[in-house]
């Protein structure tokens, strides 16, 4: 399990930008699959740091599965996102050597 952690604004505002708090060690895909399932209603995507890898998503389904198995199988280092009305971005850092 995670818990999206808001940072930015403090104030009243419809987009959101924060950190994703791990309770244990997540692999990118594990970490995909879960956020498909637990916001099915969000639209948005996921950015996988230092590469070039991004997949979009809608309503609970990739759009594109342009992850390569090796990056889903990567540790993830820390997850940032930024959030507004019914979408959801995420920039992913894998660990070192991942």
């Amino acid at each position: 399990m995670f818990e999206l952690i808001r940072v930015f604004p403090n104030h009243a505002s419809p987009y959101v930008g924060g950190y994703v708090d791990f309770d244990r060690q997540y692999t990118v895909g594990e970490f995909i699959e879960e956020i498909l399932k637990k916001y099915p209603a969000i639209s948005g995507s996921f950015v996988v740091d230092a590469t070039s890898h991004v997949a979009h998503y809608r309503k609970g389904k990739l759009l594109n599965e342009d992850f390569p198995e090796k990056v889903l199988k990567a540790r993830i280092a820390a997850v940032s996102f930024c959030t507004g009305w019914n979408k959801a971005d995420y920039v992913i850092t894998k660990l070192d050597g991942q």
